[in-house]
């Protein structure tokens, strides 16, 4: 898969701001990044409480999905699943998708670190 780069240079990142307070997180983080002075283009993508509320049963788009395997890394904030969506099977993905998300972020540290990231 190429990196995900845009046409000046700057890496794509997919950025799930997340709710509640996961939008404060994320902000900061970005405002970091942005201080380190990291070449960054943000994906804004959606997840959690709103995909539910939109009929995403999983809780996460496929577009998002997406999002995440092309950028191969996810800046993401707290989510929530709301009372009443969801059922245990699909609370118990949670843990799948952070898997994916943890492995699509530790695949671009080990090619940063030159495969120095434990897997």
């Amino acid at each position: 898969m190429a990196k995900y780069v845009t046409e000046s240079g700057k890496k794509v990142v997919t950025l799930i701001p997340g709710d509640g307070i996961g939008t404060e997180v994320t902000a900061a983080a970005q405002r970091l990044v942005q201080a380190a002075g990291v070449a960054i283009q943000w994906d804004h993508q959606v997840a959690g409480g709103d995909a539910f509320r939109t009929g995403v049963h999983s809780g996460v788009p496929v577009a998002t999905l997406d999002s995440i395997r092309r950028s191969r890394v996810v800046l993401k904030g707290p989510l929530e699943t709301p009372v009443g969506f969801g059922d245990k099977s699909e609370r118990g993905s949670r843990a799948g998708r952070a898997r994916m998300i943890v492995r699509a972020l530790a695949a671009h540290l080990r090619g940063r670190a030159g495969g120095e990231v434990p897997r």
